[in-house]
């Protein structure tokens, strides 16, 4: 499950490109964006990439998502994120009666089925006010009824600052939760950093909390988040070892990633060269198994996925299309042109499937698949076949991705 830093953590802290340092520093998987920072999405986006870090979601202001829908998708698939988070509404937007929170979940309702229909999912995120009854009823329940496909994502903090116990507040609902903010509060009294807490120096009962987010059968996400830190890299450091020291081993009772396909090398020189310095995935680190003499080199792929070349392969060439077994690499690009004239630059040559095995092509090479994604090939030293894939905003995996929510 990603760890995630809410940006908003950073809102007064910037330059982005050194914000998003401190945090692959500190060893978080990625963050959950915000307004701050969609000024120019595919320069973000670039940022996030030379770090290796993702951005599956994003918080995207109501007037965006009701007067300019289409250009939120756009800019969310741009970002790399495919969840929409309702984040805010102004003291002047709160609805003050029960029928009021019930229209606007209509509106939240009509923003979740369009966006489905996109491919993106949508979730609501709430503060303090969303969790004070009114009516007898709280608000974050009446939106819930409302819009009944909308994902919810609890922030923690704010039920902590209203005095309130996070597992009671997330109980009701625990089936719609899919993301949570974990954000902690200092003492009743104390306006230090007003009144926020690094994660675990504050007030909030972690392991318990870690206990309970366990089996929410939805959840797909962690996002730490500090509204006013005065230090942002203790901030990130010190919430990071809580993190790693109560969450450690807590997710969900599922697979969370493919964390590395490994590969024989009959040259590992030549493959490593090949994967580090043609496609650009840089070496993380190198490991000699005793007595055999056998070296396996890692190199990133993102900052959960890795390529895992053994030294030692013995037969030539990568086994038939037709074979059991591993088939193939597919990478994700943001763009094909460039990733493709790139490649071509460094002599690799692109293929396409012809007469069933891949033959070089002197045209772009690109083809769009059955699933609505650009495609090329490559192969590399051993023959292993690379698929190289830009994924469109409405292609089907993103289709089923909404469905699943």
């Amino acid at each position: 499950m990603p760890a995630l830093i809410q940006l908003f953590t950073a809102h007064a802290l910037r330059p982005w490109d050194t914000v998003l340092d401190q945090i692959a520093a500190a060893g978080f998987d990625g963050v959950e964006g915000y307004f701050g920072c969609f000024d120019d999405p595919a320069g973000f986006r670039a940022l996030l990439d030379a770090r290796g870090l993702i951005m599956p979601q994003a918080h995207v202001p109501l007037t965006m998502l009701e007067g300019d829908l289409p250009g939120a998708v756009a800019l969310l698939h741009t970002l790399g994120a495919n969840r929409a988070i309702m984040p805010w509404l102004a003291p002047e937007d709160r609805p003050t009666t029960a029928a009021g929170w019930r229209a606007l979940g209509l509106r939240l309702h009509a923003i979740d089925l369009a966006l489905r229909d996109r491919g993106v999912s949508f979730a609501y995120h709430n503060h303090d006010f969303e969790l004070v009854p009114v009516e007898g009823r709280t608000p974050i329940s009446i939106l819930l009824q409302a819009a009944p496909g909308m994902g919810w994502e609890p922030d923690l903090g704010w039920a902590l600052a209203a005095g309130l116990d996070p597992l009671a507040v997330i109980a009701p609902h625990r089936d719609r939760i899919v993301t949570v903010h974990l954000k902690d509060r200092r003492a009743p009294g104390d306006a230090t950093e007003q009144g926020w807490a690094d994660l675990g120096h504050g007030t909030g009962d972690w392991p318990a909390i870690a206990r309970a987010l366990r089996s929410l059968p939805g959840l797909d996400s962690h996002v730490v988040e500090h509204d006013a830190p005065t230090d942002l890299g203790a901030f990130l450091t010190r919430s990071k070892a809580t993190y790693d020291a109560v969450f450690g081993g807590l997710g969900p009772q599922r697979w969370t990633s493919l964390l590395h396909v490994t590969l024989m090398a009959r040259d590992l020189e030549q493959s490593v060269a090949f994967y580090r310095d043609t496609l650009d995935l840089p070496e993380m680190m190198r490991i000699t198994i005793p007595d055999t003499g056998m070296v396996i080199v890692y190199l990133r792929i993102t900052a959960t996925n890795y390529l895992e070349l053994f030294s030692g392969g013995q037969t030539a060439g990568a086994a038939p299309f037709q074979h059991t077994g591993l088939n193939h690499l597919c990478l994700g690009v943001a763009r094909m042109e460039p990733a493709l004239a790139r490649l071509r630059d460094r002599g690799v040559p692109v293929l396409s499937w012809q007469d069933g095995v891949l033959a070089p092509k002197t045209d772009p090479g690109i083809v769009t698949g059955l699933d609505g994604n650009r495609q090329a090939w490559i192969t590399d030293p051993d023959g292993n076949r690379v698929e190289l894939m830009e994924m469109a905003p409405d292609c089907l995996q993103y289709q089923a991705l909404a469905r699943l929510g």
